[in-house]
């Protein structure tokens, strides 16, 4: 079964031939135009930059010392290949907010840049108290309560309709956007804040970053037109999220692309929300043209989850995809290389960990779903989604112990409180290694590939591992248990029986028991059945070669280079 693949060849042979003006930053996805670098984490020290094109460097806090303190900045002055220097100051974090408004370009973007001390420190950006520098009419009411750092064209010298442009966020902790905290002389944050906000924005890096201690990780909205364009690398999410609510989240993604580019997360760690938070411990992800890979997740109500566009987003997608371009990028994601860890009895439970479905929404006749209200142009349209474009999820690496979870499932593609009722989401699975753990074993459960509804394609090889008799069938779903059942299709490839699931492979993962989750390890030990079961990726999934593997959170995430990829999961 084990084949001898090195993708690393191809897509350094093909690199220097492809590369593009988007693919220079990072935007295209495709293994073979992407050069295959590492993926550095957000422990690295890191040094001042210089300003490129006819931009210009600012230093603050340290440097050249333009500035001593980024209160007397103003940001309306920056232009293309401007760099700002955020110097690390010991014990004394900046608390300034922004609205960035100026664009850069793909060649010259606007960079703001944290440079650290010696020992790989962050310089702080606290928004607890923090004061918007050169408020202006609306910002109190629009801007104040909902973020520390804005991206839209809403400011008084700015042009309407026309989003901010090539912007790179690096090397920067940030942390107090939350409705514990107030701004701007005593106005309340409110519960979904975030450190950064994204209204209307194309082409942003963000990467080497620490978000904690927040509403929202980040936030990606849709204002009067579509964010595009993002790439998320090598940053840590941790400690988010509001007591008692399941509206906020490490990462909240409203994002569409052009092409060929992407909306890209790598390299990331997902952590804990905060204590109390009963959010998305991960990303919610609502748009187009998503690649997630080489990242670490603790999982909290789903490791991820990836459902139905909102706000003005499906109208802007109607109205500028074509009808094919809708069913081959909206709603189609690739998923690979992740390492995915579920544990209820620590606090870090899912009994559906990863959700390909809907939130919201309404029955079409023909059972597919479509756009609900306060959708624009989209009203009514069929979304085109579900089963009609799938979620490709390939070499990845899942753990899951839900002692008090009577039914669980690795996929749930069910359609939320929409109504819809069969084929609402579709996964195509290949070569990932999943064990379905209980620690505890004094009871029988029941596991399922999916929950109520869907479908779900295998390809290659996946394994899936119950633990002894602690699970008494594994089920299409949960509806029919050890049975056919008639709203759920699984097709394709090596799909383990109980009986197999029992007495077969056994991944071996080095650590699922740490204390401190940062050391939770999916690798594979010696002897793992694992190891070189892998079969070749076929269809787009080709396209989307696995090159690199996680970084554990305590050796600093990211992601390293993965010389084969003959073994099933995220670790060669």
């Amino acid at each position: 079964m084990a084949v001898n693949l090195n993708p690393l060849a191809l897509a350094i042979a093909n690199w220097s031939a492809n590369q593009t003006d988007g693919a220079k930053r990072g935007f295209d996805p495709s293994g073979s135009l992407v050069p295959p670098a590492v993926v550095d984490g957000w422990t690295g020290v890191t040094f001042a930059r210089e300003a490129t094109g006819s931009g210009v460097r600012i230093d603050v806090g340290g440097g050249y010392n333009t500035h001593t303190d980024l209160s007397t900045l103003d940001v309306g002055t920056l232009t293309a290949g401007s760099v700002v220097n955020i110097f690390h100051r010991l014990g004394n974090p900046y608390n300034t907010k922004f609205v960035f408004h100026k664009s850069g370009t793909s060649d010259n973007p606007i960079t703001i840049n944290g440079v650290t001390d010696i020992a790989g420190n962050r310089p702080e950006i606290d928004f607890a108290g923090a004061t918007t520098q050169n408020m202006q009419d609306g910002h109190v009411q629009w801007i104040a309560p909902y973020a520390g750092w804005t991206l839209t064209y809403g400011r008084e010298d700015g042009e309407y309709g026309v989003p901010v442009q090539y912007m790179d966020f690096l090397n920067l902790d940030m942390h107090g956007a939350g409705p514990e905290n107030v701004s701007d002389g005593g106005v309340t944050y409110v519960e979904g804040a975030s450190p950064l906000r994204f209204n209307e924005a194309d082409y942003v890096n963000i990467a080497g970053c620490i978000f904690r201690d927040n509403g929202n990780g980040i936030f990606m909205g849709s204002g009067q037109r579509a964010n595009k364009n993002f790439h998320i690398k090598g940053c840590k999410f941790y400690g988010n999220g509001v007591v008692g609510s399941y509206l906020e989240h490490n990462l909240y993604f409203q994002a569409v692309a052009d092409i060929p580019f992407a909306n890209i997360v790598e390299g990331c760690y997902f952590g804990p929300l905060r204590a109390g938070a009963i959010g998305n411990s991960s990303m919610k992800h609502r748009g187009t043209d998503l690649i997630f890979r080489y990242n670490t997740v603790i999982c909290q109500q789903r490791a991820l989850d990836l459902v139905e566009a909102q706000d003005s987003l499906p109208a802007w997608i109607y109205d500028n995809f074509t009808a094919q371009e809708v069913l081959d990028r909206y709603r189609t994601s690739y998923v690979y290389g992740n390492q995915f860890y579920v544990d209820s009895a620590r606090g870090y439970g899912a009994a559906y960990g990863i959700h390909v479905g809907m939130d919201t929404g309404t029955n079409h006749p023909s059972d597919d779903q479509t756009f609900g209200t306060n959708t624009g142009s989209a009203q009514g349209e069929v979304m085109a989604r579900g089963y009609q474009s799938p979620v490709y999820f390939y070499n990845n690496s899942f753990y899951a112990n839900n002692p008090n979870s009577f039914y669980q499932s690795l996929f749930d593609t069910d359609a939320g409180s929409s109504g819809v009722t069969r084929h609402i989401g579709q996964v195509v699975s290949a070569n990932n290694v999943v064990h379905f753990d209980d620690t505890d074993g004094t009871s029988q459960g029941y596991v399922s590939h999916l929950r109520h509804t869907g479908q779900l394609s295998y390809q290659g090889v996946n394994h899936i591992r119950t633990n002894g008799n602690s699970y008494a069938t594994l089920n299409e779903g949960r509806d029919s248990l050890d049975a056919d059942d008639p709203d759920i299709t699984i097709i394709g490839g090596v799909s383990p029986t109980l009986e197999q699931s029992k007495t077969g492979l056994d991944p071996l993962f080095t650590d699922t028991v740490n204390a401190n989750v940062e050391l939770i390890s999916l690798k594979l030990g010696v002897g793992s059945s694992a190891i070189g079961q892998a079969a070749a990726l076929v269809g787009p999934m080709a396209n989307y070669p696995v090159l690199l593997q996680p970084v554990l959170p305590s050796d600093g995430g990211g992601a390293i280079f993965r010389e084969t990829v003959n073994n099933l999961g995220a670790y060669e």
